[in-house]
């Protein structure tokens, strides 16, 4: 499957404080040369409106043992009912696709 919906969990990189609960579809995107290594598109919604996380370093927590940094960039703002965010991941550990796999 290329395509995993997680409930998530954002923190703050400086004093591990909670931030707020996010859902995120990562969508594995194979390599288009034979050497290359597979890409992730990700998108996160929060259930309801929040900017305050836009432009900004902060911790992904994919599941308790997978915690990533990632940089949110906003997309659309709804309000009342969603924000939506494309989130880039930062960590070098995510270009093997093993972590993908255990989600």
């Amino acid at each position: 499957m290329n395509k995993k919906t997680v409930q998530a969990k954002i923190f703050d990189p400086d004093n591990e404080n909670f931030i707020t609960d996010i859902e995120v579809e990562i969508e594995l995107v194979p390599p288009s040369n034979p050497n290359g290594k597979p890409h992730y598109e990700v998108i996160g919604t929060i259930k309801k409106p929040f900017v305050e996380i836009c432009d900004k370093n902060l911790i992904l927590e994919l599941n308790p043992e997978l915690r990533v940094s990632a940089l949110f960039i906003l997309i659309t703002s709804s309000a009342p009912w969603f924000t939506e965010f494309k989130i880039k991941l930062l960590d070098s550990i995510l270009w093997e696709s093993e972590w993908f796999e255990s989600l």
